[in-house]
């Protein structure tokens, strides 16, 4: 089972909240809707909204 599905809100290590679309190489393809950008991240880099410390 993935870790992330398509859908699921995500913020990266650098504070930045995203959308995933998909799996990607060696992490996911997320969506920030902020700047319109789709970018390929690490898996270490991100966790799901509401999780984390």
């Amino acid at each position: 089972m993935s870790k992330f599905e398509t859908g699921d809100r995500v913020r990266t290590a650098y504070g930045s909240r995203g959308v995933v679309i998909r799996r990607m190489g060696f992490g996911w393809l997320v969506n920030f809707p902020k700047n319109g950008l789709c970018l390929e991240v690490a898996e270490q880099d991100i966790e799901k909204e509401g999780e984390g410390q």
